[in-house]
């Protein structure tokens, strides 16, 4: 049979009894007309199940057709819409979304691609359930974990069908000759991240659980508010503004309080929020500002504040406080007794809770560090310093001897960039970037995508003022 490919390759055959339209079949350039000559993508002969040809997708964003590419708007004809992958990586999570022209959506948020060859099959009728049919607008899917570098999926044989059973096995691809086995890199599969609440007070931003009782957790609003959980995030009380004097940024915990920041003065409850009082007046100078409170120290036995000036730090829970000028600081961390300091262009570490300081950026270029990351597991330890350019990651794995440079994966928050990590480990390290959360599990060499927002209104969220025009219904996950 001769090639019957026009445009988007409009061939009718017949197939187990069934009909068939052909959609894409990669043999020529003709072909990626359907999905608007993608970048990320390119015709190869490699695992293609119908002719000669597939696509190599590279999953480093969505691969999209619509309307503008002369996607097909009818397909209320049709009982299954069929793509050919094969996978020559570890499985993928794809998010896969249909559009009518009335805007609405039919989604599918964790699609698998298995190892090797796997037949996509998308059942019509429970799309059109939800969207119409007859007018779609728009078909695409992406990796929703988004590793560094990214995966790559081959395509062929996309092809609408009509009375073919749902279960079908994937055309066998054609065997790739190689001179040596493709190493597939093994992930560590963690926890699946759960939603603890709380909605609808505002923009949640500035989480921090206590290191001493994980079920005490507290999270700053946009809107004013700050809430706290002593039960694992199941309930949530704010704290109320007559007790306090203001608040910002993360809160601090020792073994019996918790601290709050604002308008330059600490506020503490010994009772997890039930009961506040204001410490005694930090000794700032003329016009500085405090930035940030912090314990630190075994036992986080050290109350520090950072300031637009130096560090203050107090032994006796803000009673006294200790003056070192090391000018801005940017941010906080130890292990232990051991102190690290992110100050203006320099990064120290002190072995006496701040008595003395030793410089460690002979390592880092004169570069500024905004934040930093540590843990320790036995005699291993490892110390992130993330830059000012919000890409570049420092990371020693010896106190500082030596130091690795990488890039995170992503791209930069337009907010505070901000690593972090569990104390009590050294390999898994997060980052947050533009709308997503990254997440490496080797020491920051390499990065995957663990968590996002998706741009548009989240399901079951019905468009208004806000979610609508004001775009305030951002999706399922905010980030600061």
């Amino acid at each position: 049979m001769g090639k019957a490919v026009v445009a988007l390759g409009c061939l009718l055959a017949v197939s187990l009894g069934a009909e068939e339209r052909l959609l894409s079949d990669f043999e020529d350039a003709a072909n990626l007309r359907l999905w608007g000559k993608p970048d990320n993508a390119k015709l190869v002969s490699e695992h293609a199940t119908r002719g000669k040809g597939a696509l190599k997708v590279t999953l480093s964003k969505a691969l999209v057709s619509g309307s503008w590419s002369r996607l097909p708007p009818n397909w209320s004809k049709y009982d299954h819409l069929r793509l050919d992958f094969f996978n020559p990586g570890n499985p993928i999570k794809l998010v896969v979304r249909f559009k009518d022209g009335a805007g609405k959506g039919y989604d599918d948020w964790s699609y698998q691609v298995p190892n090797g060859a796997h037949l996509a099959v998308f059942d019509l009728k429970k799309v059109g359930a939800k969207i119409n049919l007859s007018d779609i607008r728009q078909f695409w899917f992406h990796d929703s974990e988004k590793p560094s570098p990214p995966a790559v999926l081959f395509l062929d044989n996309v092809r609408f069908t009509s009375g073919t059973p749902t279960k079908l096995a994937p055309t066998p691809p054609k065997a790739v000759t190689s001179s040596r086995a493709a190493t597939v890199p093994r992930t560590i599969k963690g926890a699946p991240f759960i939603n603890l609440g709380i909605g609808g007070g505002g923009y949640m931003h500035s989480p921090s659980i206590s290191p001493f009782d994980p079920q005490f957790m507290q999270t700053s609003c946009d809107m004013g508010g700050r809430y706290l959980s002593s039960d694992g995030g199941k309930t949530w009380t704010m704290v109320s503004f007559w007790d306090i004097p203001g608040h910002s940024g993360r809160a601090a915990f020792d073994q019996a309080n918790v601290y709050l920041l604002g308008r330059g003065k600490i506020s503490v409850s010994p009772d997890k929020g039930n009961t506040w009082k204001v410490l005694k007046d930090l000794p700032l100078e003329d016009k500085e500002k405090a930035l940030m409170v912090r314990t630190l120290g075994v036992g986080g036995k050290l109350l520090v504040v950072g300031t637009d000036r130096g560090l203050l730090t107090s032994t006796d829970r803000g009673r006294s406080w200790k003056r070192s000028s090391l000018g801005k600081i940017h941010d906080l961390d130890h292990l232990g007794d051991v102190l690290f300091v992110a100050a203006e262009k320099t990064l120290k570490a002190s072995k006496d809770l701040g008595r003395t300081w030793i410089d460690l950026s002979r390592g880092i270029g004169g570069k500024q560090v905004v934040s930093l990351a540590c843990g320790e597991d036995g005699s291993k330890m490892v110390l992130h310093a993330l830059l000012d350019d919000k890409n570049t990651l420092l990371t020693t794995r010896d106190w500082a001897k030596t130091w690795s440079k990488t890039a995170v994966g992503g791209e930069p928050s337009r907010s505070a960039p901000t690593i972090d990590m569990a104390s009590n480990q050294t390999q898994v390290l997060y980052a947050n970037r533009s709308g997503e959360l990254w997440r490496s599990i080797d020491f920051g060499k390499s990065w995957q995508r663990s968590i996002y927002a998706r741009n548009g209104i989240a399901p079951g969220v019905e468009a208004s003022e806000f979610c609508g025009r004001h775009k305030w219904g951002f999706g399922r996950l905010n980030f600061a």
